[in-house]
């Protein structure tokens, strides 16, 4: 008579050894980001189990489809597409290819995107923007490399490139308070991304270094695009007590609060000195010209790419590695002395 046995899974190994899927799948792949402790339980279950990775899958893993993906927010916000020109370029050069994904600030779509790479569709993903928490997304590590570009959070466990957000909120702020404003408005981004926090706090940083008092009414969160810009204008138009100069987090916002003022018959910088980010092509077609933070994307997109082909070729190099670049002011006409 047969006896039947049942085959021994990877859900045994992480019953037995009392760890997360992810962890085994981690020892049994050998990668980095392991502890000794569990890596010692696992190795313990795998012996005691007598369990035997599946080798084709393991090999299937080993196969490169010469693909990154990259993962945005929205291809509509014109930095995303500098950003996706520059690494571009030096992608083509190492013979391989870009996979755009647009999450439209979807938490589920973000997932999905990720899940490529447990489908072996991709060789790594590059998070150039994060709509879930780290902890939502770790476990992918497991199944290929990730880079995160533009993007800090912490938490981390990979390479991150990107801007001091801070620093350069606090460069802008500055400028103006050097050249005689008090009364300075504020536009962020989405509040709860580590970008819109960073930003948020080198404003208020200089600020407070001047010995000039916060007025919430002048700070507005979850500001997009030239129809956000267009909307703080008639907020501001609106204050009985106005600022005499926005910073905004973005040049379409500043060009959108430009294109607001002239239309109600204001004169910029006159009337109000206005700040943009990023410098876009599109703050040189206003007038006045745009003052701009400058993010450094060709060297963001060059060391991106750097660092992803470093993990594919290596996934054991694969580490958590901070990358802070620098902003540059770009002094044009939109903002006056007082």
């Amino acid at each position: 008579m047969k006896i039947k046995t049942k085959a021994i899974t990877i859900e045994d190994v992480v019953r037995l050894s009392g760890v997360s899927r992810g962890t085994v799948s981690r020892v049994i792949n050998d990668h980095p980001h392991v502890s000794e402790e569990k890596r010692k339980k696992v190795k313990e279950a795998i012996e005691q189990l007598d369990y035997m990775p599946n080798v084709s899958a393991q090999r299937l893993r080993n196969i490169k489809t010469k693909t990154i993906a990259v993962i945005v927010s929205s291809i509509s916000n014109p930095f995303f597409g500098l950003l996706l020109e520059e690494l571009e370029k030096d992608v083509i050069k190492l013979g391989y290819q870009l996979l755009l994904c647009n999450t439209r600030n979807s938490k589920k779509k973000e997932i999905d995107f990720l899940r490529l790479l447990i489908t072996n569709q991709v060789d790594g993903i590059i998070l150039a923007s994060m709509a879930n928490y780290w902890e939502n997304i770790k476990e992918f590590v497991n199944y290929g490399p990730i880079v995160c570009c533009n993007q800090f959070d912490p938490k981390v466990e990979v390479p991150s490139i990107g801007l001091d957000h801070e620093e350069a909120a606090y460069i802008g702020t500055k400028h103006f308070i050097d050249n005689g404003h008090e009364k300075i408005a504020f536009c962020g981004g989405i509040s709860q991304f580590n970008i819109s926090v960073g930003r948020k706090q080198g404003y208020e940083k200089a600020l407070k270094e001047s010995g000039l008092k916060i007025n919430k009414d002048w700070i507005f969160d979850n500001v997009y695009g030239t129809a956000g810009g267009i909307e703080v204008f008639n907020n501001v138009a609106n204050m009985r007590v106005r600022p005499t100069a926005v910073f905004s987090g973005g040049d379409e916002i500043a060009v959108g609060f430009i294109k607001a003022a002239l239309d109600s018959g204001w004169k910029v910088p006159q009337d109000i000195s206005v700040m943009g980010f990023d410098n876009q092509p599109i703050g040189t077609f206003v007038s006045p010209e745009l003052t701009t933070i400058q993010q450094p994307i060709e060297q963001m997109g060059k060391i991106t790419i750097q660092k992803m082909i470093e993990s594919i070729n290596n996934i054991q190099s694969m580490r958590s590695e901070e990358i802070i670049l620098k902003a540059n002011l770009i002094e044009r006409n939109s903002v006056k002395t007082i």
